[in-house]
């Protein structure tokens, strides 16, 4: 009796555990200039993120990042979270379309 009763606790305890699991997600994207212009993107981008991703009232921090080395050396990496899969779900206002 004892050992059933152990066998569905230890069920229940390992259920609880893997549905309490949460993710972190990060979404990213690689921006390529074509013709120069590092310094506009810059400031474009960083005046973006102080809008929309600033990680107040509930949303998720953006990050930009110039790749040194490596296959996309020269471009900008562009990462917005952490976020979840739920919040693409979510309507974007008007002036983060624009």
């Amino acid at each position: 009796m004892i050992k059933r009763i152990t066998g569905i606790l230890i069920l229940l305890l390992t259920y609880a555990t893997l549905v309490a699991q949460d993710y972190v997600m990060f979404e990213t994207q690689y921006l390529e200039l074509t013709n120069g212009g590092h310094t506009q993107l810059q400031a474009g981008v960083k005046k973006h993120n102080d809008k929309y991703h600033n990680g107040e009232n509930g949303t998720a921090k953006a990050y930009l990042w110039y790749v040194n080395t490596g296959p996309y050396a020269g471009q900008y990496n562009w990462a917005v979270g952490p976020t979840k899969f739920s919040d693409k779900d979510k309507q974007l206002s008007g002036g983060h379309i624009k």
